[in-house]
Parts: C-alpha cells; sequence; structure tokens
C-alpha cells in the first residue's frame, strides 16, 4: 500500500470516527439535523467534482466518469431537497417528493457508467453502442419505476403502498448496481479492479444504511397508522 492509499485510508477512518462521535454526543434536536443533512452536502458535493475533474482529465473514459459525475449530482440535489424542506422550511418533506425521482435515478446513471466497461480496449468500444447501452438501461428502471410506483405516487395517492413499493424497487436496484459491480470487479485485473472494487463497496455499504434508514421510516410510518 503506496503512502498516500495509507493517508486516505486513515482520513476516511478519522472522518467516520469523528461523524460517529459527533452523532452520538450532540444533543437529539435542530443541531443534528443540521450536522447531517450538510455533512451530506458537502461529501456529496466532493464527490461530484471529483468524478467531473476526472472526466475533464481523462478522455477515452470521459463518458463513463461524467455518469458517475452526473449521478451524484443527482444525488446531490436530492440531499438539497431534504436539506431545504428540514433545515430552511422546518418540516418533514411532502409525499410524494419530486426527489425521490431524482434519487431512484442517480442509480440508474452509476449502472450505465459501469455498463460501458470501461476498461476495455478502445477499439472494442463503439459510441453508439455505448449510447444504446445507456438509453436501454435508462427506459427498462423508469418502465418499472412507471409501472410499480407511479399508480399510488400521481395517479392516485396511497403513501403507504407508494412508499412501500418504492423502497423495495430502490432495494433491487441497488442489489443490481453491487450484484453488477462484483461481477465486473472479479473478471476485471490492473487499476480498474482497485476502481470496480471501491465502487463494488461503496455501493454495498450504501445499501445496507439506505435499507435500515428505509426500514425505520417504514415503521414510524406503520405505528403512526395504528394509533390513527
Amino acid at each position: 500500500m503506496s503512502y498516500s492509499q495509507k493517508f486516505g485510508l486513515a482520513g476516511i477512518v478519522v472522518l467516520t470516527i469523528a461523524v460517529g462521535a459527533a452523532e452520538w454526543l450532540m444533543p437529539r434536536g435542530f443541531a443534528t439535523t443540521i450536522f447531517g443533512d450538510l455533512l451530506a452536502l458537502l461529501m456529496l458535493s466532493v464527490a461530484s467534482v471529483a468524478f467531473c475533474w476526472n472526466a475533464i482529465r481523462q478522455q477515452r473514459v470521459r463518458i463513463f466518469w461524467l455518469l458517475l459525475g452526473l449521478g451524484c449530482i443527482l444525488w446531490t440535489i436530492d440531499s438539497a431537497i431534504w436539506a431545504y424542506y428540514e433545515l430552511i422550511l422546518r418540516k418533514d418533506l411532502p409525499e410524494p417528493c419530486v426527489g425521490d425521482v431524482i434519487l431512484f435515478i442517480h442509480i440508474v446513471t452509476f449502472m450505465a457508467a459501469v455498463a460501458l466497461l470501461p476498461h476495455r480496449p478502445r477499439g472494442d468500444r463503439k459510441t453508439a453502442f455505448d449510447a444504446i447501452n445507456f438509453f436501454m438501461v435508462l427506459v427498462w428502471w423508469l418502465f418499472l419505476y412507471a409501472f410499480v410506483v407511479f399508480p399510488d405516487q400521481y395517479v392516485k395517492l396511497n403513501v403507504f403502498v407508494y412508499s412501500r413499493n418504492y423502497d423495495l424497487l430502490y432495494l433491487v436496484e441497488n442489489l443490481v448496481l453491487v450484484f453488477v459491480l462484483g461481477m465486473v470487479a472479479a473478471s476485471t485485473r490492473g487499476g480498474w479492479r482497485k476502481i470496480y472494487w471501491n465502487l463494488f463497496v461503496g455501493s454495498a455499504v450504501y445499501t445496507l444504511a439506505s435499507e435500515a434508514i428505509n426500514a425505520a421510516i417504514a415503521r414510524g410510518k406503520l405505528l403512526q397508522r395504528q394509533h390513527l
């Protein structure tokens, strides 16, 4: 492991411990909400800039990094919507919320980036095929969203069914991304193997955390329904 890698790993460990300590020690209330929302915005903004910077520097695989950057930008917009409602308006997000669609699509851009298989030699890759792959992935997941979630979200609002279906489809979407990243990482060598494994670990951790959060929110909504 190089010095820069050791330094980066140490930074991640320190940041994780610092965030955990802050969440544990800070009193529950508005201050915790400010800390959590602004930290998420900061980290997603940094990731967006980093991916876009890679797209500028690496022309051969520019589309790959641009798609990852686009996904992080969409993710940042969703977090900004959360922060706007919780920190400025001081109220919960409305249901349905446009941020749900944005959050769902950001995973699609990650899938499309991996589907490009940027580790392949440049001669084996065709721009037209890359565009077709992207639109096929996008249309497929939008179709699933329209079929599973949209009717109870915008046709006839049923918050309980809509939330349940959205959480389930979002979980499946994340699991597919993790599975694909694992397959590609296991079959690749060199520097791209490290990139894919890093994306795999990050996506897996996010999927677990997202599922835990959604389960907690769902339990809270179920308790509210039982008290009505």
